[in-house]
């Protein structure tokens, strides 16, 4: 059963790229699209992608200075533009595995503020593929760089209003 990404979450509620090292932010949070669907680990393992999954089953994130990790430990990294949103062993400063979730729903990454978390093709169906894709019409993200954070019991489908539930981000890039 895929696992809901723990870190994640909790860079979402807040921690952003300025969170310093010491910072943590240990609320349990999931991260679901504008289909209602919520952000999963394929598995718990070095490498393993990214993807949509059922928000009913799905694990937790948490978010620790800035990073989005699994209960595994495992941070949210990507390798190449275009490629999938993956697990990694996280690194202290490894602006990689740094995310930022913006008022407008981008999830935004700390080594390249132009690469957003990205639902690829815009898919609906679990198991979608999440991507690092240049950011899209920031001032009306598209649906599949939208995201919105919710607890754990409150995962229902977005109302379409795109913005994050709950918290405010930190500034923008």
């Amino acid at each position: 059963m895929p696992r809901l990404l723990s870190t994640v979450g909790a860079a979402l509620l807040g921690i952003g790229l300025a969170g310093a090292p010491g910072d943590a932010q240990e609320t349990p949070i999931l991260i679901v699209t504008t289909a209602g669907r919520c952000l999963v680990a394929m598995a718990e393992r070095e490498t393993a992608e990214v993807r949509t999954g059922d928000c009913g089953s799905a694990a937790p994130l948490r978010t620790v200075a800035g990073t989005v990790r699994t209960e595994g430990g495992r941070c949210l990294d990507w390798t190449n533009q275009g490629g999938p949103v993956h697990l990694a062993e996280c690194r202290i400063g490894r602006a990689t595995q740094q995310w930022r979730f913006e008022p407008n729903g981008l999830i935004r990454n700390g080594a390249r503020g132009d690469l957003c978390m990205d639902v690829e093709g815009g898919g609906t169906d679990d198991g979608t593929r999440v991507l690092a894709w240049p950011c899209q019409d920031l001032s009306r993200p598209h649906p599949n760089q939208r995201f919105r954070r919710a607890a754990p019991r409150a995962a229902a489908p977005d109302s379409g209003a795109g913005h994050a539930a709950g918290g405010t981000a930190e500034g923008g890039s």
